[in-house]
């Protein structure tokens, strides 16, 4: 906190510096240039806006079921994420792992399994960490043949969902490696969905075979709140930056305080008063580097799981004639345009009920881990 000085100075110089180049360019507000990068037109970003405000319900409603669960008298912001007491943690061998996803992507469709196959038999995937090796998961494409992924596995329950994840991404790499260089580059909304769909089948599929409701509770938990972290956490941020880069523009340079209160006002647009704000939380906004780095990237995160989210239901109600045509979306990659691509599938991203939709599917998550703790006699 010592740095409050100079931190609050270069942001407000960030905040200057977009403002310039959105008049030098004759942007008409401060999150254009980011929307045409991303190729979604302002109505579509309107609208996703409008359909998460309208829904943070959602969000309080959980937080409130969990404040019970936990036994707490006041739930405070870092309990927001924290752990469950007691809920079983699943312990995940590799083997284990690598035939569930594998059964996963050929159930899902022959060609992903046929991927997921040649991923493991060419040993394109780096396991184990090591020392000098990098942290996390990231999969790398490869234009002359299958793409490589790699993990750090320890053997979490997050793990299996992560390998799911990056074998997605290898999925959608391969599929769309045939338009070339350039047209397999998916737009940074799209660039998520294949992973993600393959996670929430994952997720999926791991509820349907669990018997104890403790475990149940746990898988849900993960589930919902993975779903809030890349949905209201980011429009919450995405509605702090829009005050900030208007108030900037508007009134000028702005104090670390009243940064600080814009900050706070964004997070109880959703949070509500379900929680407190820990001791100097209202600084959070100096520790995520999207703000200065790639402003007005992180609605970006919530767009992609909520299409995802949407796709799924879509799933759920028309089965294997859906897959059909998603799977040549992903084929597509990036060689049209986001709105073209979920248009051959029938969905017109212009709606707010289509937001509101993935959106439901995140309620259903909320009402089973309600029903669960109930079960368990938590609530």
């Amino acid at each position: 906190l010592g740095a409050k000085k100079p931190l609050t100075f270069a942001f407000n110089m960030v905040l200057a510096g977009s403002k310039v180049g959105d008049e030098v360019r004759n942007y008409e507000h401060w999150v254009q240039r980011r929307n045409l990068a991303n190729e979604i037109p302002d109505s579509v970003v309107d609208a996703l806006v409008t359909a998460c405000l309208e829904r943070g319900d959602i969000l309080r409603r959980y937080l409130r079921l969990k404040k019970k669960v936990m036994g707490l008298k006041t739930m405070m912001s870092y309990d927001v994420w924290a752990p469950l007491p007691g809920a079983a943690q699943r312990k995940q061998d590799y083997g284990e792992a690598k035939q569930m996803v594998a059964e996963l992507f050929a159930e899902t469709r022959p060609s992903f399994g046929r991927i997921a196959a040649d991923m493991f038999d060419q040993q394109h995937v780096d396991v184990p960490p090591y020392q000098g090796k990098r942290g996390g998961a990231f999969c790398m494409p490869n234009m002359q043949g299958l793409p490589y992924v790699m993990l750090n596995w320890t053997g979490k329950a997050r793990d299996v969902a992560t390998l799911a994840h990056e074998f997605g991404h290898a999925v959608h790499m391969e599929l769309s490696r045939k338009q070339g260089p350039m047209g397999s580059v998916e737009s940074l909304v799209m660039a998520e969905v294949a992973s993600v769909f393959m996670e929430t089948l994952l997720y999926g599929k791991l509820l349907a075979k669990t018997k104890s409701p403790k475990q149940r509770l746990h898988i849900l938990q993960e589930i919902i709140e993975d779903g809030f972290a890349t949905t209201f956490r980011q429009m919450q941020f995405n509605r702090f930056e829009s005050a900030v880069h208007n108030h900037r523009r508007e009134h000028g340079e702005m104090s670390t305080e009243k940064i600080a209160e814009l900050y706070g006002e964004a997070e109880k647009a959703y949070f509500g008063n379900t929680m407190k704000p820990a001791p100097r939380a209202e600084n959070f906004w100096m520790y995520v580097s999207h703000f200065v780095n790639v402003p007005g990237y992180v609605y970006a995160y919530c767009a992609s799981y909520l299409v995802v989210l949407a796709l799924y239901r879509r799933y759920q109600e028309e089965g294997e004639s859906f897959l059909k045509g998603y799977e040549a979306m992903l084929a597509a990659g990036g060689s049209q345009a986001p709105a073209e691509l979920l248009g051959a599938l029938g969905v017109d991203w212009t709606d707010p009920g289509f937001w509101r939709g993935g959106l439901d599917v995140l309620d259903d998550y909320v009402k089973q881990f309600a029903t669960t703790a109930r079960e368990l006699k938590l609530v």
